[in-house]
């Protein structure tokens, strides 16, 4: 956050924190015991989503304590550096950033949509529906995992919005899973910057950037290849976690959608993952998981060095 290593440090503990105390204190005072709030807030701001109940948020609710979540939700899986900038009053910066552009476009249009194919009528008074699709949308984008309803009855167009939300996940630099709203963007801006270029004259030189903090980073073709391969191995992933959970003869629904909350560290269920799951449905879950954290790239470079280091030792 700043050129100090050891003062960026405390400026992260000291944002974490502060979410945390507002959360607790928030909680509180919507009428959470004290027990109930430690937890919730620190499982919102680190887009953990365990709850002490077993129906989750939904135990309560109550629009307080859902609003109140899904602020601490946002900040959490908002990037430390954004964060940093928007309580130091540097409001341009922050919404320059494409990470906060995408979230927010993405939290407004899968409202809208979760709440007229999916939650309109299964919900009422409107006003509850209306919660649920805003809810559920920040919930899934943010990769946290809690819930006010389950997904049982839910239509294939809201299990697959869902879906898509856990996907791209939340932003780079934070406690969030997926593949992360920055490289969403950036495949986008790439898109445009390809359509740009087939129309310019092939003389014509080219400056491609993205706004990071205060300021600007220059994309060359390399950094959308890494972030093209990222993607890559990451779908890849999924269709094999997928797979392979279908095999144990869950339906492909049910099973891309454990799947892909599993490898992007959400937590969400449509039912799938309990104790009577099958048994190799849990060992590809636990390793979606593992590789959804640690993002791929660690993992793969440490097998290579791993098979590497064998390969000389044997000869």
């Amino acid at each position: 956050l700043v050129p100090n290593v050891i003062r960026s440090a405390k400026l992260v503990l000291t944002l974490y924190l502060g979410y945390a105390v507002f959360g607790i204190v928030a909680y509180a005072a919507a009428g959470m015991t004290f027990f109930d709030a430690v937890n919730h807030s620190f499982a919102a701001v680190s887009t953990g989503g365990f709850s002490t109940r077993p129906n989750s948020i939904g135990e309560w609710n109550s629009p307080v304590i859902e609003i109140i979540t899904m602020v601490l939700m946002i900040f959490g899986s908002m990037n430390f550096l954004t964060a940093y900038l928007l309580f130091t009053r540097k409001i341009k910066s922050v919404l320059r950033n494409g990470e906060i552009r995408l979230s927010a476009f993405l939290i407004m249009l899968f409202s809208v949509l979760l709440f007229l194919l999916t939650v309109r009528g299964g919900y009422s008074p409107v006003e509850k529906a209306i919660r649920v699709a805003v809810f559920e949308t920040v919930s899934a984008v943010t990769t946290t995992g809690f819930s006010t309803v389950s997904y049982g009855s839910w239509n294939g167009a809201g299990v697959g919005m869902l879906i898509v939300l856990m996907l791209i996940g939340g932003g780079t630099g934070s406690t969030a899973g997926g593949m992360k709203q920055y490289r969403i963007y950036l495949l986008y801006k790439a898109l445009v910057w390809e359509i740009k270029r087939s129309v310019l004259p092939r003389r014509a030189v080219t400056a491609n950037y993205i706004w990071q903090g205060e300021k600007k980073f220059f994309i060359d073709d390399k950094a959308v290849k890494l972030v093209a391969v990222f993607v890559f191995l990451y779908l890849l992933t999924l269709i094999t976690g997928t797979l392979i959970i279908a095999s144990c003869g869950y339906s492909l629904r049910d099973s891309l959608f454990e799947f892909s909350s599993a490898l992007g560290t959400v937590g969400l269920s449509i039912g799938v993952t309990s104790p009577s799951a099958h048994p190799l449905t849990l060992v590809a879950m636990t390793a979606g998981m593992f590789m959804g954290r640690l993002e791929f790239f660690v993992i793969v470079t440490s097998i290579v060095k791993v098979m590497n280091d064998l390969s000389s030792h044997d000869s």
